[in-house]
């Protein structure tokens, strides 16, 4: 068993917390509000390697829409991309558009170049609607999860522990 804890802030998202990839196992989770009027919360997980940086080019920036060109990028709007080295857009990004099967679009700051950078394609699913009024809120995913991190959604007054146990056989 491997148990880790992360405390996300309020109305934060926890960096993606890896998983031991050693073996096939289920991933459970406990997410603990630290207080019962803390809001709502999503459990996300994804079975994206988040070690695989690929290099992509952008095609076109257009104020504050990118278009970046991934050949097969298999992404859909509200996926999640890891982008480095580009200086402008550096940081996690969610698709705003799928043009087509190797280009789609994020949204960026207003100013600067479209430069080429490194990308870490990040195809996520969620647990969604808990809430912290029922206390703690307990899961299990039973699949090829490499990373899972807590996105606190509507949270004001306090923050969230989460405890994550693989089980591995």
């Amino acid at each position: 068993m491997n148990l880790k804890r992360v405390t996300v802030a309020a109305a934060a998202i926890s960096p993606w917390i890896p998983l031991n990839r050693r073996s096939w196992g289920s991933v459970g989770f406990t997410v603990n509000p630290q207080n019962s009027a803390a809001g709502t919360y999503d459990v996300e997980f994804t079975e994206s390697n988040l070690n695989t940086v690929l290099d992509f080019t952008p095609i076109s920036r257009s104020t504050t829409v990118l278009t970046v060109s991934l050949v097969n990028h298999g992404l859909i709007v509200g996926d999640d991309v890891i982008v480095a080295g580009s200086i402008d857009y550096d940081g996690e990004q969610t698709v705003a558009s799928v043009v087509d099967a190797d280009s789609f679009t994020i949204t960026v700051a207003a100013s600067g170049t479209a430069r080429k950078a490194k990308i870490i394609p990040i195809i996520a699913d969620d647990l969604t609607g808990f809430t912290a009024a029922t206390g703690k809120n307990s899961g299990e995913i039973d699949a090829s999860v490499v990373a899972i991190r807590l996105n606190c959604t509507n949270s004001t007054t306090a923050a969230h522990d989460i405890f994550i146990n693989q089980f591995e056989s």
